[in-house]
């Protein structure tokens, strides 16, 4: 059995079979060159694996049928796709799921993908639910918690900061917003910023940090809860990574309802509210601040939830036994 992937440690997870990690080539002419090297040897493999790579995801449903590479399972998983947002943007998106009809497995971080269905027409007979993994769950086991009053909110992708800004307005809550940039070597704070289009009160700080895990996970030990306001337009598992952080370090997650939710949270891991709501956002909060025995039930459960998912080699082995590389034995649904 031969597995050619993009993800550098899967083959810690693989015993007994032989698991070759490629680089994710560069763009452009000698990108295309290299992969056109790779299709080429994934002709003796078993399996051609891409995480979290749609624009490489659509190279190889191009070149694989040109070198022939018929008997290769092309598997794809951790797949982002976006809405498209305009009539252009959906004619792209069909030819996108046209070239996707190559693709033999798709393994997806969310149960909930109707939006994948409509605009990418994603065969639902080639899709199952991936387990995700607590990310540098080794550290988080290290921080010590505790409870410094304020809510932490935070991440990049899809978040609705203008929802969060309307809910907050005149709230009497410390707020810290933690925003990854990899332009800065040390934590940069502002108070009362403007993010998406709009302003928070002075109350809230935001906090732009380097990439590194231990510079958003500290503030998370140090928060009351934390609250993850998605965006309702996502198609993907926004927020699963940051939820699934915090939950593991013990903190009770308010989250907007979405992909990233369904399925896998109910009421008694998460607060849940409607996307886009600033008033049931709002109360929410106001909820999670006055009654603490709720709050602790919730971040109690969510917590056992989280770190009975594992870390990183509990991911990979999985997703080399939904794949078929490996023999599937104890494979679970994320959401169970």
């Amino acid at each position: 059995m031969r597995v050619i992937t993009n993800l550098e440690r899967l083959g810690q997870a693989a015993g007994g079979i032989e698991v070759e990690y490629v680089p994710v080539p560069a763009r452009g002419l000698s990108g295309l060159r290299a992969r056109m090297r790779i299709a080429m040897r994934a002709r003796s493999a078993d399996f051609l694996h891409l995480d979290c790579e749609p624009y490489d995801s659509l190279w190889y449903c191009i070149l694989l049928p040109l070198v022939g590479a018929r008997r290769v399972r092309l598997v794809l998983s951790d797949l982002n796709l976006q809405l498209p947002k305009s009539q252009v943007g959906r004619l792209v998106a069909k030819a996108k799921g046209f070239a996707f009809r190559r693709v033999d497995l798709f393994l997806l971080l969310q149960h909930d993908f109707s939006g994948y269905r409509t605009f990418y027409a994603l065969d639902p007979a080639k899709v199952r639910s991936l387990p995700f993994k607590v990310n540098s769950i080794e550290l988080i086991q290290t921080l010590e918690t505790g409870d410094s009053g304020w809510m932490f909110a935070g991440g990049s992708t899809h978040r609705d900061w203008p929802t969060l800004a309307a809910a907050t307005r005149d709230l009497d809550l410390p707020l810290r917003i933690g925003i990854p940039d990899a332009g800065v070597t040390e934590s940069v704070m502002e108070v009362g910023p403007t993010l998406g289009g709009a302003t928070f009160s002075e109350k809230a700080v935001l906090i732009r940090h380097p990439p590194r895990p231990i510079e958003w996970l500290r503030w998370v030990a140090s928060s009351k809860f934390v609250c993850l306001p998605i965006r309702k337009e996502s198609l993907n598992p926004s927020g699963i990574s940051t939820y699934l952080s915090c939950m593991a370090l013990g903190k009770c997650v308010l989250i907007s309802d979405g992909p990233a939710v369904r399925g896998f949270l109910d009421d008694s891991r998460a607060v849940i509210v409607p996307p886009g709501d600033p008033a049931a956002l709002r109360s929410a909060i106001e909820r999670l601040v006055r009654d603490p025995e709720w709050r602790e039930s919730i971040a109690r459960r969510g917590q056992e939830w989280a770190l009975s998912l594992g870390g990183e080699e509990s991911y990979y082995r999985t997703l080399l036994q939904l794949m078929g590389a490996i023999p599937e034995t104890g494979v679970t649904s994320l959401g169970r």
